[in-house]
């Protein structure tokens, strides 16, 4: 949830089965539950769909989506913290460096969402940032390979000058 749909922990541990949606493949988090105090559908990957399509199979509309019953549908939400200490443990199982935080997660999706391909604007808004400048943080820089759009492009290089306002521009 936090890589695909870039949900912090404690919005992750108030969401209801009710705010997801499989028919138009979105999550909702209500305003009071997020950390911008914004209402926002956030977009479900095919990936994360087929998951939670299994998980929230025969559980009821009223329950948390991740109780504190081992993230079981159920009444009874868990705590923000329980995220950060499962990854503690799942990141020394995997014998990932230390510094690799469970928001690594959030920001490891956004930024492949960037390099896929993926809009600016739709990924700030999966993110919820307040602009693109936050999002373009997550750019990465000095890649080690061509850039296919770049090399597909068809730009060609014109001959044609145009003077506008005592200035010379090539069209």
């Amino acid at each position: 949830m936090c890589y695909y749909c870039l949900i912090r922990r404690t919005e992750l541990s108030k969401l209801k089965v009710s705010d997801i949606n499989l028919k138009t493949n979105t999550i909702f988090i209500h305003s009071e539950n997020s950390k911008n105090k914004q209402s926002a559908h956030v977009t479900m990957p095919t990936e994360l769909k087929k998951l939670l399509k299994k998980h929230i199979s025969g559980a009821k509309k009223t329950n948390y989506l991740f109780s504190a019953n081992n993230y079981a549908p159920g009444s009874t939400n868990f705590h923000p913290d329980k995220c950060s200490k499962k990854w503690r443990k799942m990141r020394l199982y995997l014998k990932l460096d230390e510094n690799i935080k469970w928001y690594s997660l959030k920001d490891t999706g956004i930024t492949d969402l960037i390099i896929a391909g993926v809009d600016l604007v739709s990924v700030r808004d999966q993110a919820r940032h307040h602009s693109i400048k936050q999002t373009n943080t997550y750019i990465p820089q000095n890649l080690k390979t061509a850039n296919d759009k770049i090399i597909n492009s068809g730009v060609k290089f014109k001959k044609k000058y145009k003077k506008v306002s005592n200035s010379w521009f090539l069209v």
